[in-house]
This record gives structure tokens, C-alpha cells and sequence, in this order.
């Protein structure tokens, strides 16, 4: 798991990638897109643990992330 606070870095090799925070019920609590890198806030997320999708056209990850 990748623990954070208030904030999380997305650093994707694409151009263009979509991501969506879920919780472990798969309801999106966060979402929204970015260019190479982003900072995404998550000051208003409850603390926990949920899953981090990042895709484009070719390519998904996913990651567990936990929020302190």
C-alpha cells in the first residue's frame, strides 16, 4: 500500500491518463485526468483504504492506497 496524508503524485509515461480513487465497496470517491504528472488532493477523503486506477487507451495499473 502506498500510505498518504493529503496529497498523492501520479507520475504516468503517457501523455494523457485518466485515474479514480475507490473505496473498497468500488464506489469512485475521487476522480479526473491529467498530462505526465499530477498532484492529486485528498484532503477531503476519508481516512482508509482504497484503490488507485490510472489507465489510458493502452495501458491500466492499479495500486491500494491508504490514507492516514
Amino acid at each position: 500500500p502506498n500510505p498518504s496524508y493529503t496529497q498523492v503524485y501520479i507520475d504516468w509515461h503517457a501523455e494523457l491518463f485518466n485515474f479514480f480513487i475507490t473505496d473498497l465497496a468500488g464506489k469512485i470517491v475521487k476522480s479526473g485526468s491529467g498530462h505526465s504528472k499530477i498532484e492529486v488532493d485528498l484532503s477531503q477523503i476519508r481516512t482508509g483504504q482504497y484503490v488507485l486506477e490510472v489507465s489510458n487507451a493502452k495501458d491500466r495499473i492499479t495500486r491500494k492506497l491508504t490514507i492516514y
